[in-house]
Formats: structure tokens, C-alpha cells, sequence
């Protein structure tokens, strides 16, 4: 189950309009992932996320959008 909330912040990273909310997609399928939140958490505290829900990319992390995205999904 935590694989799938993992591929979707994956695919979700990369839509700069929606972002990805990890949390409330736990909440809503009855799925935590503590792993999956902690890296988001990280990633916002180091600017390559906004503030959110929903995090999206920011435009200094644009061009790392795949370590990013890798990241996410072995968290």
C-alpha cells in the first residue's frame, strides 16, 4: 500500500499546478507512511518544496525534479 502513495507523489511531483499531498491521500485511502512524510518534510525545509499542502516543486528545484522524485518514491 505505501508503494502506491510513494509512485503517486512520484507522478503528482511533476504537475506544478496540483502538487502532491501525501497526508490527506494517507487519510483518505487509510494508508501512513511516516517514511513518505518525513522526506516531504525534509524537502520543504530545504526550499525544494513549498509550503503546502500541497508541495510543489519550487523553480530551484526544477531541474533536480527526478532526484527528487527518486527520493520520494525509495523513502
Amino acid at each position: 500500500p505505501h508503494r502506491w502513495l510513494r509512485e503517486a507523489s512520484m507522478v503528482g511531483l511533476r504537475d506544478l499546478d496540483l502538487g502532491i499531498d501525501p497526508a490527506a491521500w494517507a487519510n483518505a485511502f487509510g494508508l501512513v507512511d511516516p517514511s513518505l512524510q518525513a522526506m516531504v518534510q525534509q524537502f520543504e525545509a530545504k526550499g525544494m518544496l513549498t509550503s503546502g499542502p500541497p508541495f510543489r516543486l519550487t523553480e530551484n528545484a526544477l531541474h533536480r525534479v527526478d532526484s527528487v522524485a527518486s527520493a520520494l518514491l525509495n523513502a
